[in-house]
């Protein structure tokens, strides 16, 4: 995340709007972040902005934050982000569609107006998914309060090709049954989704992970008829690791890929 003055903020917001064009979206690599007059601003400019915005507050704050794509369908919420040379030397074959998200900018009082006067992780979080909703970005999404401190946004919605906003269903709600045993986190993670992609027809991997940290340690976990989200809470509050997730919707192959991220500092 990068942190600048109010007024770079401002203009590098200005550039990225004069600039964009529908099929140019003149993306960052990270959120730009500025404070002044007790508020915070944060512009995210990438094919999931939401997901970038959260990516910055977790690096600000140290919060844990989850992140679930919805089930992206519509051509208007896709794009194509095909390699020029992999085009060219496999023509007439599909190519790699991303989500098309675009700028987005959200701002929330930098204290919390109530009597505390602190800085409330969920008041933020549905600030943020309230001006996610009032621009043209794909996907609606929902602030999951996950317990022990962690918060979840999940896609629950997303255009069809007529342009209206369709409910989907968020793949880590998917109810499954684990049998009680001990194991590896690692072990743990990819049993539960490959429990999540049987059980609900629709394929998840574990594509990336701390493969050293997850290997070693070593829980005990079981559950019947228990939501996905649940058990993978469990399994993280057991490990004693600081780790959350992003499960990001692939729309080429219409697959899921759960990536789990350490939280910076921990």
């Amino acid at each position: 995340m990068r942190k600048l003055s109010f007024l770079a903020v401002t203009t590098v917001c200005q550039i990225i709007l004069a600039q964009e064009s529908p099929s140019e979206h003149h993306y960052i690599p990270h959120a730009l972040v500025a404070r002044a007059n007790g508020k915070t601003t944060i512009v995210a400019n990438d094919p999931r902005p939401l997901k970038q915005v959260v990516d910055a507050l977790v690096e600000e704050y140290g919060w844990t934050v989850d992140f679930e794509d919805p089930q992206y369908r519509a051509k208007m919420d896709l794009q194509d982000a095909t390699s020029p040379t992999w085009r060219s030397e496999h023509p007439g074959e599909p190519g790699i569609s991303t989500p098309a998200g675009a700028r987005f900018v959200s701002t929330y009082p930098e204290k919390d107006p109530g009597s505390s006067g602190v800085l409330d992780e969920r008041s933020v979080l549905n600030k943020v998914v309230a001006d996610y909703h009032a621009t043209s970005n794909p996907g609606q999404f929902a602030v999951y309060d996950e317990g022990s401190g962690r918060f979840a946004l999940v896609g629950q919605m997303a255009r069809s090709d007529g342009g209206r906003m369709e409910g989907t269903s968020p793949i880590l709600d998917t109810r499954i049954t684990l049998p009680m045993q001990e194991r590896s986190l690692q072990q743990t993670i990819e049993l539960i989704l490959e429990n999540v992609s049987a059980r609900s027809g629709r394929p998840i991997m574990l594509s990336s992970a701390p493969a050293n940290v997850m290997f070693k340690a070593r829980i005990t976990l079981g559950g019947e008829d228990k939501r996905a989200r649940e058990l993978l809470r469990q399994a993280l509050d057991q490990s004693g690791l600081v780790i959350r997730w992003a499960c990001l919707y692939e729309p080429t192959f219409g697959k899921y890929h759960f990536n789990a991220i350490v939280v910076p500092g921990t």
